[in-house]
């Protein structure tokens, strides 16, 4: 059934215009003739329209964001509450009228007198007078020192003095000679063709004697802390056997010995000569 207003092909027996929403009325319909002829469109058949398919519009849903919250900031320091300064008012004293401020008595210099002038002029001589003094003590130091110096020094050259002679008095000087028993009647000088003999000091004291080469070595028995070192120095250390009762020494064909209980003997080997001193002081020489 055409529509009349739009021309649309409605389906038969439709009330409404699909095309355009209008009434359709029976006249509009197509009149039917009487022996119709079919028309090559009739003869065609007729392809019923396909319905396409409504694709449902889907809405997207919107998403919802959550809000976030800022977390509060909570303060965890005291909250100090200020306090009210007070400034109390400091009281200005008030000046007494009836009090009056005398000014301060202005110093006057002290003119110079004549005793400070003459101390003035004093100063120098002080000066040089107290210098003179230093001059005076720094030497009488000096002098006294130097002479405990001296002093101490003399001193020592006394001691050595008394020392060398401590070892002289020790040292046995014979004024005596004899090849046998000395005596106060012997020689006083030593024999001759001997190179060893008994001796005999100004003090009593004996003793024996060796010639070497024409050196005299004089021993006394009876001094024994001092001849056991004078023996060693007569005939060297390493040709001497040392121990705590006697010294032994031998050199050149000569010996010696002497014993801390006051015998003694020397000799030569050579000339087969010897002198013996006994504990009872007696001088044998053969």
């Amino acid at each position: 059934m055409k529509c009349l207003k739009c021309g649309f092909e409605n389906s038969e027996g439709s009330k409404v215009c699909i095309g355009c929403g209008g009434i359709l009325s029976v006249s509009s319909a197509p009149q039917v003739p009487i022996n119709p002829q079919p028309t090559a469109d009739a003869l065609q058949p007729q392809v019923a329209p396909v319905e396409q398919p409504v694709t449902p519009t889907v809405e997207p849903t919107p998403i919802e964001t959550p809000v976030v919250e800022p977390t509060p900031v909570i303060n965890t320091q005291p909250t100090v509450q200020e306090q009210p300064i007070t400034v109390q008012p400091v009281a200005q004293p008030v000046a007494d009228a009836s009090v009056q401020t005398e000014p301060a008595p202005v110093t006057q210099p002290t003119p110079p007198t004549e005793e400070n002038n003459k101390k003035k002029n004093n100063m120098p001589l002080i000066i040089i007078l107290v210098t003179i003094l230093i001059i005076a003590a720094a030497i009488g130091i000096y002098m006294f020192l130097g002479g405990s110096k001296g002093s101490s020094s003399g001193s020592g050259n006394g001691g050595s003095d008394k020392n060398k002679e401590t070892e002289t008095s020790k040292e046995f000087k014979p004024k005596y000679y004899e090849f046998g028993d000395v005596t106060t009647s012997s020689s006083t000088t030593p024999p001759s063709g001997h190179i060893v003999y008994a001796a005999l000091d100004s003090k009593g004291n004996k003793g024996i004697c060796i010639n070497r080469g024409g050196q005299q070595y004089c021993f006394q028995s009876n001094n024994w802390d001092y001849e056991k070192e004078h023996v060693q120095q007569a005939f060297s250390d390493i040709s001497c056997y040392v121990s705590s009762t006697y010294v032994d020494c031998e050199a050149s064909g000569f010996y010696c010995y002497i014993y801390s209980y006051d015998l003694m003997a020397c000799g030569g080997y050579d000339e087969n000569e010897s002198c013996t001193m006994n504990p009872d002081s007696t001088i044998t020489c053969n």
